[in-house]
């Protein structure tokens, strides 16, 4: 074959594989772009953007079952591409789900402030507290995951269960909290009238727990990702 065949073939070959894709694309299907059309028909009609979210990605969910069951029927009749209608039906499910879950944790967090959720009792560690100690009278006790560690009324940071986790258990009666917490650093913080989502977007971005709640310089309370899951589960049924 000549260079030029060569070429002509190659591009022939993306031609095609870009038309696929392109049609791929406009499934009606959300994230897919076609879904996004639709969410826009859906929304213009309805005025309600998380409702025009969360139908869309139910529509690619249907879809994607769609692609799944075919590609499942065509392998046991014999028929090509089976697998790969199931591949494609699996992969179009899972990003549905996934859109449709955060529309509606979207929907349910909208407009809610961080004080409506933030834990105000606030249970503290000394940093002079042997690990030992702190695993029996804190971790096990109240069955929280990290607690603030406060010194003479200035908050140093907080110690929880991965840092402990980290030390030897032979050594927990060696070892105190000031050796092993994880000192604070001020972009950990939100403030009370600031919206919930942006806490968690911050808590998911540093690979958080739990965050502090300021006011003045002062901590105040705790919001943790645990609390904002078991509003979500309550508010959302």
């Amino acid at each position: 074959m000549s260079s030029a065949g060569g070429t002509r073939a190659l591009f022939t070959y993306l031609a095609q594989i870009n038309l696929i894709l392109g049609i791929f694309n406009l499934i009606p299907g959300f994230p897919m772009d076609g879904g996004r059309i639709l969410r826009s028909v859906i929304w213009g009609k309805k005025r309600d953007y998380f409702y025009a979210t969360q139908k869309a990605s139910s529509i690619g969910r249907g879809i994607a079952l769609f692609f799944i069951f075919f590609g499942l029927f065509s392998i046991f009749t014999g028929g090509s591409g089976g697998l790969w209608l199931m591949l494609v039906g699996w992969f179009l499910f899972s990003a549905a789900q996934a859109s449709y879950q955060q529309a509606t944790l979207q929907e349910v967090l909208s407009g809610i402030k961080v004080k409506n959720i933030m834990a105000k009792d606030l249970i503290t560690l000394n940093p002079s507290v042997f690990l030992d100690e702190a695993v029996d009278q804190y971790f096990l006790r109240y069955g929280y995951g990290g607690f603030p560690v406060i010194d003479d009324g200035r908050f140093l940071g907080i110690i929880t269960l991965r840092e402990v986790k980290n030390v030897p258990r032979e050594d927990w009666g060696k070892v105190k909290v000031s050796d092993v917490y994880v000192r604070h650093d001020k972009k950990w913080e939100v403030s009370l009238n600031d919206d919930v989502t942006k806490a968690l977007e911050l808590m998911i971005k540093e690979d958080k727990g739990r965050i502090v709640v300021t006011e003045k310089d002062r901590i105040i309370g705790l919001i943790t990702r645990n609390g904002i899951a078991r509003y979500v589960q309550i508010r959302g049924k």
